[in-house]
C-alpha cells in the first residue's frame, strides 16, 4: 500500500495541512463525522475540509451540554481546541455578528468559600523539648528514613496570623499520629473531612496575632521491607517502585476565610512569566475586590471562586473572552445563566446583555497546582511533573539541594 493509495480512499481534502491540527473519520449510527484536535499548545491553525459537492457544512456539536450548531468548512481553533464536527448537506446558516469583549477582572467583587495557606517547613524533637532548626518537608522524611528511624517523634509546623480570622481551620494528614496541640493545647475533636486520612481541627479559638505553632506526636515506623527495597543488594528498580511507606511527612494547610500575603513583593519567575515567587507568607484579612487572584490574596488557592464586576457594553451581541488560568467556568449575566466555559474560552452572552451596564459574575474553578505545587524545583516550573519533583530524593545534602530554593513559584491567574 503505498502513501498515494492512502491519500486517494481517503474521502475528503484539507488545505493547510502542514500543521498541529489531528483528525479522525468515523461514522455514528449511519452519520459520518470528524473529529478534530489542535494538538499544540501555543499555536492556532485554520483548515478547511472539502468532502465534495454533497457536503456543504458541519454541524458542531458542544460537549459540555451537546447543544449544536451550524458551521462553514473552514474550522479555526485555537491552542488545545478541538472540535466534533457531522457532515452536512445544507449550506451553514449565517453566523451573527458579534462584538469580542476581552473580559480581565479589575477590583472585582470575590466570594469563596475557603482560602489556603499551605505550611512546609518543620521543626522536629526526640524528646519532644528541643526542637530542630525548619526543614524543608521532603529534606526531614529523607533524613528521617537515611537515619531508619524508629519511634516517638515530634513535628511543628508555624504560621503566622497578623489578622486573627473568625473562622480558621487545620489540616493534616494523619500519619501514626498520637496527640496534637495547638499553640501548647492538645487538639482532641476531630471534624468530618473531605478525605478519609486528613485530621481536619477548628481551631477558630486557639490562634492568636503572631505566630502560631501546631505540634504534633507521631509513631514514626517503616516495615523492614522499605530499607530493605531502599539499601539491600542487588534490588531491583521495579522492587524500589514498590515500596509503600507506614510514616510520611506532608504539609500542612491553614484553611478560613481570610487573605494570604507574603512579607515582601512577589517577584516574577526567571524561567516562566506565567509564574511568580513569593515566600513568608501570612495570614491577613481577606480581600473584597481583586483583579489577579494569586497575587491579591490567594497564592494557594485551589477550588471554585466567584467574581462579580460590573460592566458596560455599547451592543447587545457580545461574545464575552474570558481570560485567566482556570480548568472550567460558569457565567451568569444580569442574574441569568449564560453558559458555561470549558474548551473554550469565550461565550456568545448577547441573549442576555444589555446595552449599557450589566453585571457578569464567573464561578472560576481553579485547579490544584498552586496548592499542591511542586513549590520549590529549580527550573522551568510549567516543566513536566513527577514524584521526584516534590521529594528531590537523592538529591538532599541534609536540608539543602541544589535542585531545591526556598521561594515557592506560583503559577498566576493572569499573565501580561
Amino acid at each position: 500500500c503505498t502513501l498515494e493509495e492512502i491519500l486517494a480512499a481517503q474521502p475528503y481534502r484539507v488545505s493547510n495541512a502542514e500543521t498541529d491540527i489531528r483528525a479522525t473519520y468515523r461514522t455514528y449510527e449511519g452519520m459520518k463525522y470528524l473529529y478534530v484536535m489542535n494538538s499544540s499548545v501555543t499555536d492556532a491553525f485554520t483548515q478547511t475540509y472539502d468532502f465534495g459537492e454533497e457536503v456543504k457544512s458541519f454541524v458542531r456539536v458542544d460537549l459540555t451540554d451537546m447543544s449544536t450548531e451550524s458551521v462553514p468548512l473552514t474550522i479555526a481553533l485555537r491552542p488545545g481546541e478541538d472540535a466534533l464536527l457531522f457532515l452536512s448537506g445544507k449550506e451553514a446558516d449565517e453566523k451573527k455578528q458579534l462584538t469580542p469583549y476581552r473580559l480581565k477582572f479589575k477590583n472585582a467583587r470575590v466570594d469563596c468559600k475557603e482560602n489556603y495557606l499551605v505550611v512546609d517547613h518543620i521543626r522536629y524533637s526526640k524528646d519532644g523539648k528541643a526542637f530542630s532548626k525548619p526543614w524543608p518537608c521532603a529534606a526531614l522524611f529523607q533524613k528521617l528514613i537515611r537515619e531508619q528511624y524508629e519511634g516517638s517523634l515530634f513535628l511543628r509546623y508555624e504560621f503566622e496570623v497578623q489578622d486573627v480570622p473568625e473562622t480558621i481551620y487545620l489540616n493534616a494528614e494523619d500519619s501514626n499520629e498520637i496527640r496534637a496541640w495547638l499553640n501548647g493545647v492538645e487538639l482532641t475533636e476531630k471534624l468530618p473531612a473531605s478525605e478519609s486520612y486528613v485530621n481536619r481541627y477548628d481551631i477558630s479559638s486557639l490562634v492568636k496575632q503572631g505566630c502560631n505553632e501546631y505540634t504534633v506526636e507521631v509513631n514514626w515506623h517503616e516495615d523492614p521491607f522499605v530499607y530493605y527495597a531502599l539499601y539491600g543488594e542487588n534490588v531491583t528498580e521495579s522492587l524500589k517502585n514498590s515500596v509503600v511507606y507506614d510514616s510520611e511527612l506532608q504539609p500542612i494547610q491553614i484553611t478560613g476565610q481570610f487573605g494570604v500575603y507574603p512579607k515582601e513583593n512577589y517577584r516574577a519567575d526567571e524561567y516562566d512569566n506565567r509564574f511568580v515567587r513569593g515566600t513568608d507568607f501570612y495570614v491577613g484579612r481577606m480581600p473584597e475586590t481583586v483583579a489577579d487572584i494569586t497575587t491579591e490574596g490567594f497564592p494557594f488557592f485551589a477550588g471554585s471562586m466567584t467574581l462579580r464586576q460590573n460592566v458596560s457594553f455599547e451592543s447587545r451581541d457580545i461574545l464575552l473572552q474570558i481570560e485567566g488560568g482556570y480548568q472550567m467556568a460558569e457565567v451568569t449575566v444580569n442574574g441569568q445563566t449564560a453558559g458555561s466555559v470549558f474548551f473554550e474560552r469565550d461565550l456568545d452572552i448577547s441573549e442576555y446583555a444589555v446595552n449599557g451596564e450589566n453585571l457578569i459574575e464567573v464561578k472560576f474553578y481553579i485547579s490544584n497546582r498552586n496548592l499542591m505545587g511542586p513549590h520549590h524545583l529549580v527550573g522551568d516550573p510549567n516543566s513536566s511533573v513527577s514524584p521526584w519533583s516534590f521529594e528531590l530524593c537523592g538529591s538532599w545534602d541534609e536540608d539543602r539541594s541544589e535542585h531545591y530554593h526556598d521561594d515557592y513559584s506560583l503559577c498566576k491567574f493572569y499573565t501580561e
